[in-house]
């Protein structure tokens, strides 16, 4: 199997981890963590590290709005690392929670990193009993999409248009990593956190 059909079953079986949450979970929301990194390779001690701190900063923002982790389930595949947070306290809204995920995303030094998304179920109408999963995302919310590592435009456009070779994505994911206080580089090319 290529790396591609690798890197696509492992977000089918995303998909279906994240369906499997909500079903034994139907009360409560599923937070997915992972990184956006161009390019087939989505594995590295650098990646490891950014995924690293995104968790780390992730539960303090949680823990902030005393939003508890009933269960957590980090796996790391072709598509690189990842991780499911089924939230066990229903103090904030799916809105709410959206917006503390985007603040994050928006804020954080490495959050243009970060992929945070955010899954609850709702009642479809007409038929009581059954669920639906729903993801709710900034178009949602009325919130611009994200802007690209290395333009202003939206990072979609220049992914869809291919605008910017990977090798310069990378390295602005490079730099962006060396100048953050909360990963260290052992200067033999391998990479640590420090959260």
């Amino acid at each position: 199997m290529d790396l591609l059909a690798d890197i696509l079953e492992a977000r089918e079986r995303r998909k279906i981890r994240i369906e499997s949450c909500l079903a034994t979970n139907p009360d409560s929301f599923t937070i997915s963590l992972k990184l956006n990194i161009p390019g087939p390779q989505k594995t590295s001690l650098l990646f490891r590290s950014i995924f690293k701190v995104a968790d780390s900063e992730l539960r303090n923002k949680l823990e902030e709005v005393h939003i508890g982790v009933a269960a957590c389930e980090e796996t790391t595949s072709a598509a690189g690392d990842e991780a499911l947070y089924i939230l066990s306290s229903q103090l904030l809204s799916a809105v709410e929670i959206k917006l503390l995920l985007i603040k994050l995303e928006d804020n954080d030094h490495l959050g243009r990193l970060f992929d945070l998304d955010l899954w609850h179920t709702v009642e479809v109408t007409g038929q009581p009993g059954k669920r639906i999963p729903i993801q709710v995302t900034r178009s949602d919310l009325g919130i611009a999409e994200r802007k690209c590592l290395i333009c202003d435009s939206e990072a979609i456009l220049c992914s869809r248009s291919r605008r910017h070779n990977p090798e310069e994505l990378l390295e602005a994911i490079r730099l962006m990593a060396e100048s953050e206080t909360r990963i260290r580089n052992t200067n033999e090319g391998e990479y640590d956190w420090d959260i």
